[in-house]
């Protein structure tokens, strides 16, 4: 009976998943870079492995499943231990702020399940040096732990925006992959926290949730006359997980929401519009929507608009070209996080 061992193995090494399907014995190269396929461990973590492994007979070799099943609760051992000593050294001012759009909110359907309306979500991930802050490892932890939360994130009342408080009880969540090719029905591997505390062992530094925010919408009760809401997208310095996601990466990132009729039906043009408003709420320190202050969006004058518009004549521009009543586009709401900034109390 093939085991999920040789199952996993057969992707990433075929030859020696051949060898140990068949019953030929694998050379001990074999064996370490199976191990080293599974695991992502090091050579040396591969040979203590081997050595430390009971064999079914003096002289010969572990086999794959015992040899792999001490090597990983030895580099889980580790990591926890590396997690515990890292913890002490309190939180990084490092890291990274990702936002993930699992919908943008085009296209809509009355009566769609939840994960075919607008749902995202914005967290920041810090760690100790900006070193680590660049590595794949870490952006990619970044994205999935983004796309999980946004994925598992409940719209409360009228839905829309809702910063999360105690972010200790999302590290009990799954970790889902953010990549596309990922199947919905793939069972996660590790939780929010279990990830966390592997990458601190991997990587040597305190890594830690530090807040999240998600966006999702209840279900339609009203005809389908009711307005679109889509999610803009925009961050600074943006750059993808390492395999394809919905995520982005940087220093500074916003989402934002707008609001257009149901009869408009230019989805290019209202996403358009959505992410242009995003990148104007991450090009200023942009704090709300509306208001008297600087900060409010607003007010502020349009990034490549007219003849100095505001950010608030721009929109109300778009919405006449397009024949549109000024007061059926509708900024709604935004979180724009620059990494390093303390969240509001």
């Amino acid at each position: 009976m093939r085991t999920a061992a040789a199952a996993g193995l057969s992707k990433v090494f075929p030859a020696a998943s051949r060898s140990y399907l068949t019953g030929k014995p694998m050379t001990k190269a074999q064996l370490v870079s199976a191990l080293r396929a599974q695991t992502n461990c090091s050579i040396t973590q591969a040979l203590a492995a081997i050595t430390a492994a009971p064999s079914s007979a003096p002289g010969t070799l572990p086999s794959l499943e015992s040899t792999l099943s001490l090597l990983t609760q030895s580099m889980s051992a580790d990591a926890s231990r590396k997690a515990a000593k890292a913890s002490t050294r309190g939180v990084g001012s490092q890291g990274l702020v990702t936002s993930a759009v699992l919908h943008s909110g085009w296209p809509v359907a009355k009566g769609v399940p939840a994960q075919q309306r607008a749902r995202a979500g914005v967290l920041e991930l810090r760690c100790e040096t900006d070193f680590v802050g660049r590595t794949d490892v870490f952006r990619q932890l970044a994205g999935d732990v983004a796309y999980s939360l946004a994925f598992l994130h409940e719209a409360a009342g009228a839905g829309g925006f809702a910063d999360v408080k105690d972010v200790e009880a999302l590290k009990q969540a799954p970790l889902l992959s953010s990549d596309p090719a990922a199947k919905p029905g793939d069972a996660p591997e590790r939780s929010i926290q279990e990830s966390l505390q592997a990458a601190i062992g991997r990587l040597g530094e305190n890594i830690v949730l530090h807040r999240f925010s998600g966006f999702s919408l209840p279900p339609p009760t009203s005809s389908a006359s009711s307005p679109i809401t889509i999610l803009g997208q925009y961050t600074h310095g943006a750059a993808s997980s390492p395999s394809p996601s919905p995520s982005q990466s940087g220093t500074v990132t916003s989402l934002i929401s707008l609001t257009v009729p149901a009869s408009f039906q230019d989805e290019t043009a209202a996403l358009e519009l959505a992410r242009k408003l995003a990148r104007q709420a991450t090009g200023f320190p942009t704090t709300s929507v509306a208001g008297a202050d600087e900060g409010a969006l607003l007010g502020q004058p349009m990034l490549g608009g007219q003849d100095g518009e505001s950010v608030r004549e721009f929109v109300a521009r778009w919405a006449r070209k397009h024949g549109i009543a000024e007061e059926e586009v509708v900024v709604g709401d935004l979180r724009r996080w620059a990494l390093g900034e303390e969240a509001e109390a």
